[in-house]
C-alpha cells in the first residue's frame, strides 16, 4: 500500500540498522569490561523488542534475548556510542536478531533465522515506524560464516548462498540497502576462503563493505570477539555505514 508523504513526513527521517548473524552478532563481550557510561539506557537509540515494540536500548537489559546472559553485548554497545555523532538530527533504530551456531542456509528464505527476523522483527518494526509517519533509511550488519567453515562442501558452496542472501535482502528492502559484514577469525583454510567470498562480494558492490576484523581481540577462543574487539568493530562499522544513505522505505512491507 502506497502511503501519502507530506512535506512534514519527509522530514521524519529515521535511521534503521538490521543486525543479524551468528553468536558474534548476539554478542560475547562482557559488560563488566565496559565503561559504566556505556551501559544502561542509550537515549539516542531504540531497539525492537518482539511482542513489545520499540524500546530505548538498555545495555544489560534489552540488548540480548531474555533467555541469554544479560551481562554480555555485541556490536550495539560501541555502535550506540558513535552513530549519533554521524546522524545528530535523525532518530536511530536497531533491529537485532541472531542465532549462534547457524549455517548460511538458515539465513535464507525458509530458514529459521531469516523467517523469524523478517516476519517478527523487520516487517512489524518497519511498518510501525511508517504508520507513525516516520520514514526509515535501512542498512544492515551481518556476522556469519563460522558454522559453514566446519564443512568443506558448505565452504565450496558458500559463495552461492552469500549471493542468494544479498539478493534476498535487496529484493525485500530495496537495492540501496547498505551491507556491512564482519570477517571471521582465521581458524582453518575454510574460514579464510569464506572471508575471501565476503571480500570479493564487497569489492564488486559499492554498497557493501567487508570489515577486516580477523585480528580483533577475542574472549580466548579465537572465535568470539570480546569487549575491545566488539567496540573496535563497531567503530569500523559506524565509519563504513556513514557512506551509505540507506534504502528509504515509504510503503508498508
Amino acid at each position: 500500500m502506497r502511503l501519502f508523504i507530506s512535506s512534514l513526513q519527509k522530514l521524519s527521517r529515521v535511521r534503521v540498522f538490521i543486525l543479524t548473524g551468528q553468536s558474534n552478532a548476539r554478542g560475547s563481550g562482557h559488560n563488566i569490561d565496559a565503561n559504566p557510561s556505556e551501559l544502561g539506557l542509550q537515549d539516542n537509540v531504540k531497539i525492537w523488542i518482539k511482542g513489545s515494540g520499540w524500546q530505548t536500548l538498555n545495555i544489560g537489559v534489552n540488548n540480548r534475548p531474555s533467555d541469554l546472559d544479560p551481562d554480555r553485548h555485541g556490536f550495539e554497545l560501541g555502535f550506540a556510542q558513535e552513530i549519533k555523532t554521524y546522524y545528530p538530527n535523525d532518530e536511530i533504530y536497531l533491529i537485532k536478531y541472531a542465532i549462534g551456531g547457524t549455517f548460511m542456509s538458515e539465513h535464507l528464505s525458509g530458514g529459521v533465522v531469516y523467517e523469524e527476523l523478517w516476519n517478527n522483527y523487520v516487517v512489524p518494526s518497519i511498518n510501525n515506524l511508517i504508520s507513525n509517519d516516520k520514514f526509515p533509511y535501512v542498512n544492515m550488519i551481518m556476522s556469519q560464516g563460522e558454522n559453514d567453515s566446519t564443512d568443506n562442501a558448505l565452504t565450496l558452496d558458500y559463495v552461492n548462498k552469500l549471493n542468494t542472501w544479498v539478493n534476498l535482502w535487496r529484493s525485500n528492502i530495496g537495492s540501496n540497502i547498505g551491507i556491512i559484514n564482519y570477517e571471521m577469525k582465521i581458524s582453518n583454510g575454510n574460514s579464510a576462503s569464506i572471508n575471501t567470498d565476503w571480500i570479493n562480494k564487497a569489492s564488486s558492490d559499492p554498497l557493501h563493505t567487508s570489515l577486516d576484523t580477523k585480528n580483533e581481540s577475542d574472549v580466548g577462543d579465537n572465535v568470539h570477539y570480546d569487549y575491545l574487539g566488539q567496540k573496535s568493530i563497531a567503530s569500523k562499522g559506524t565509519i563504513a555505514l556513514k557512506q551509505f544513505g540507506g534504502q528509504q522505505i515509504t510503503d508498508l512491507l
